[in-house]
């Protein structure tokens, strides 16, 4: 078992997370989590430093370590899949956007820059592009940004809200 949650809502107030002898429980708001792709890996986030955070731990529960340092709330990892980067939505320049985690040096890039809620990002299979949702144009859309290029392109065009690509 990885997880054995305990509470109830969007995210969990405490988990058992792991798989064998190294499981440890987790006391705080934990949420979000994204194995990585060879499933050594877990990345979540969660509110044990104070405010919401990135964490990741192996998947039999030893090694945490936290990724992320920001006043604001990082959440809704998602692993590249090569492994070596984390996409996440980020609220800490006061406008959530999407930002990029290059888990081998530790640094993090702003990749969208829009005005209204950019969030929960999905990786492409082929680790070039990101999916997300947008509120940018007053309800929640669904946009694909191509990495290396500055512009979003919107994929849905509804009424109603569009949330969590993947």
């Amino acid at each position: 078992m990885i997880f054995r949650l305990r509470g109830i809502g969007v995210g969990f107030a405490a988990a058992v997370l792991g798989t064998g002898t190294g499981a440890q429980e987790l006391a705080a708001f934990n949420s979000y989590p994204h194995w990585s792709p060879d499933g050594s890996q877990i990345v979540f986030s969660s509110d044990r430093s104070g405010d919401a955070e990135l964490y990741l731990i192996r998947a039999d529960g030893t090694g945490l370590e936290r990724l992320t340092f920001s006043s604001g709330v990082d959440s809704h990892p998602s692993w590249s899949p090569d492994g070596g980067r984390i996409v996440f939505d980020s609220d800490r320049t006061g406008d959530p956007e999407i930002h990029l985690l290059e888990i081998a040096t530790g640094e993090v890039r702003q990749i969208t820059r829009s005005p209204g809620w950019d969030g929960a990002p999905f990786w492409a299979p082929s680790g070039d592009r990101v999916l997300f949702y947008s509120e940018r144009d007053g309800n929640a859309e669904i946009y694909e940004r191509a990495l290396g290029d500055d512009a979003d392109t919107r994929l849905t065009q509804t009424p109603g809200n569009e949330y969590y690509a993947s």
